[in-house]
């Protein structure tokens, strides 16, 4: 007999770590009994026939909506919105937001920022929120980027709709605020979020383990967005570059799709024989890829969590991670289950030769790694941990 009907408001579920997590949370509370749906706002880049932007005004378009599924055959939503090239109008209320919302009993938010709560909080429903990091953290890498036109236009219009918004969120009473790392909750306490829980993001443990023979010294890997620039790809080929010419026997594996530029520096560093680009790795494959790794290198600049390190020290392999003070804090400890690098090309480098070396070291780092996976992000604190905020927002069980 099913608990009711239960609402998951997130980001389009196709690629990345929040559509992940999403998955991770619909599955288990399917399994207590809940029937669950999923709602996310569509896109200009995934949807541009449910969207309006400016452009498209002036012929009369209007927002759509469609009803699909997603992951294990969940009934899903997709909202367009006016404006999508401003950003806060993707998690604006609108009226088929808040018909949709209204149909059901339980809602919870789950995404990157706290921006896709603001929906609910318009609404005036209360909810759980699972998010990974502050608006700009998120946004930093993605910013800079842009050409100067356009950043001039996020900092006068963009930005401001949008930290509005999360001020919103994290101040409002109807919000329950679940952060998926100690960083997550350190930063949107400072944010203005007056209470915020660690709820770390599981991994399976039984899927994602040691390999049963060693994988082969000196091969390095990546999974993810290999375009995204927060990921900083080219960081880690400048890396792999300077591990070439110093004649470290180290190889790289990128699993991920990956843009043509991505193989043409590879091509100008000298290192189209030391980079192998897999594609797309599905779900089912990625267990192999972490175990042929004798290092996973982590080159972002910024982590809400890293779904993929966790999975990486889940099957023994040590992490290399850019940057210290974010989410990998929460699994790579340092000298112990890998190192944190300066940032730069030369310091990661640095960090990868002293792993893939020094064979002692890297087995105590191995066994290290997965003894950590197993005591922090197993199934068993996801459960808990969710009960007891779900408990704290509705007095009663999942």
């Amino acid at each position: 007999m099913s608990r009711g009907s239960l609402l998951l408001v997130t980001l389009p579920p196709f690629r990345g770590g929040v559509p992940a997590k999403a998955a991770i949370m619909a599955r288990h509370l399917r399994r207590l009994g809940w029937a669950v749906s999923v709602a996310y706002y569509a896109t200009l880049s995934d949807h541009p026939d449910l969207v309006v932007p400016s452009w498209r005004l002036p012929g009369g378009a209007r927002p759509g909506s469609r009803e699909g599924q997603c992951w294990d055959g969940f009934v899903s939503h997709a909202v367009g919105c006016r404006f999508p090239e401003l950003e806060a109008p993707y998690t604006r209320a609108s009226a088929s937001w808040r018909t949709l919302v209204a149909s059901h009993d339980r809602h919870i938010a789950i995404g990157g920022t706290p921006l896709v709560a603001n929906i609910l909080v318009e609404c005036g429903v209360p909810h759980l929120l699972w998010c990974a990091c502050p608006v700009d953290d998120d946004r930093r890498d993605r910013v800079e980027a842009m050409g100067w036109a356009r950043r001039l236009v996020d900092r006068a219009v963009v930005r401001p709709m949008l930290l509005a918004q999360q001020r919103r969120v994290l101040a409002s009473s109807l919000c329950s605020v679940m952060g998926v790392s100690r960083y997550t909750c350190r930063t949107l306490a400072g944010q203005g979020a007056s209470d915020s829980r660690l709820l770390s993001i599981p991994t399976d443990l039984e899927l994602f383990t040691p390999p049963a023979g060693p994988a082969e010294p000196g091969t390095i890997g990546f999974a993810g967005r290999l375009g995204d620039p927060r990921k900083r790809v080219p960081l880690l080929l400048d890396a792999l570059a300077e591990l070439a010419r110093a004649g470290a026997p180290v190889r790289l594996r990128l699993a991920g799709e990956a843009p043509p530029e991505l193989a043409a520096l590879a091509g100008r560093l000298g290192l189209a024989d030391k980079v192998e680009f897999l594609g797309h790795v599905p779900a089912e494959g990625l267990p192999a890829f972490y175990q042929s790794l004798d290092a996973f290198v982590l080159p972002s600049a910024q982590e809400g969590l890293g779904i993929v390190g966790v999975e990486a020290v889940a099957c023994g392999v040590p992490v290399v991670a850019a940057a210290q003070g974010y989410g990998p804090d929460d699994y790579v400890v340092d000298g112990v289950t890998g190192w944190f690098s300066q940032g730069d090309a030369h310091s990661l480098a640095g960090r990868i030769a002293a792993i893939v070396t020094d064979r002692p070291m890297r087995d105590a780092m191995s066994r290290a790694a997965r003894a950590l996976a197993v005591e922090r992000f197993g199934e068993a604190a996801f459960v808990d941990g969710l009960a007891e905020t779900w408990r704290q927002r509705w007095g009663d069980e999942p």
